[in-house]
């Protein structure tokens, strides 16, 4: 089984979908098998595949195969599994959530073996605990895919190295321990030169290196947030 690594935000908009889709187009311009999956991803009524991983697996040259996003979630909170709508769970206990993870465990499980590297993502933030880490969540997540977790924040409204601390605070220490490395992204170049001067004190206090201050990804084309992630981003525990 190839190593998964999963990005995970310190919130739902830190720009996760497209660091990801950015290292997909980047791995694969280099010449290296990469794989996108999403265990739980938002999508609409009667899509197949979840938005963002289509355009995750395009990027990295690979068949948007729905065996990539096993499990959506539609606006309603109405789920399908496998492609086969069971409607929405009655809360986090109820047995289609059970369904679910069997599901994406089996799907992460068949992904391919020749595969360089699966990059996961998911739109749940890092967290852990009954009430904030909803099944197939990014903690969930981590445990399904035996993952390397890589920790988000978005540094564009400030308190991003703030937003990092404490999310690694509040995690189990299993938990803690999958996270291997923090990335800021939209990072406004005003702000820059300063969050630069932070992250020596930072990686100090917390443990975990800053693998790189990304701006905003969105703006331009694939190809050139690919570029943009190739110059500012290091991930050495990645193949």
């Amino acid at each position: 089984m190839a190593r998964t690594v999963l990005f995970a935000g310190t919130t739902r908009e830190a720009g996760v979908e497209s660091l990801v889709t950015a290292l997909c187009r980047g791995y694969a311009d280099r010449g290296r098998s990469v794989t996108p999956f999403a265990a739980l991803a938002p999508a609409p009524v009667g899509a197949t595949v979840a938005p963002a991983v289509r355009t995750q697996a395009l990027a990295a040259g690979v068949d948007p195969d729905p065996t990539l996003s096993p499990v959506l979630r539609a606006p309603d909170g109405g789920l399908t599994v496998d492609g086969e709508s069971v409607g929405v769970p009655d809360g986090y206990h109820d047995p289609r959530w059970g369904r679910a993870r069997a599901a994406a465990e089996r799907a992460h499980d068949r992904l391919p073996t020749t595969t360089d590297l699966v990059l996961a993502s998911t739109h749940e933030p890092l967290s852990e605990g009954p009430v904030d880490a909803p099944p197939l969540g990014s903690s969930d997540l981590a445990r399904v895919a035996d993952a390397d977790v890589v920790l988000v924040a978005d540094a564009s409204r400030g308190g991003a190295f703030a937003s990092l601390a404490g999310t690694l605070g509040l995690l189990s220490p299993a938990l803690r321990e999958r996270v291997r490395a923090c990335v800021l992204t939209r990072v406004p170049s005003a702000d820059r030169t300063a969050l630069e001067a932070r992250v020596e004190q930072f990686e100090a206090e917390v443990e975990r290196p800053v693998c790189g201050l990304l701006p905003a990804l969105t703006a331009g084309t694939v190809d050139e947030a690919a570029r943009t992630v190739d110059a500012d981003l290091t991930l050495p525990f990645a193949p």
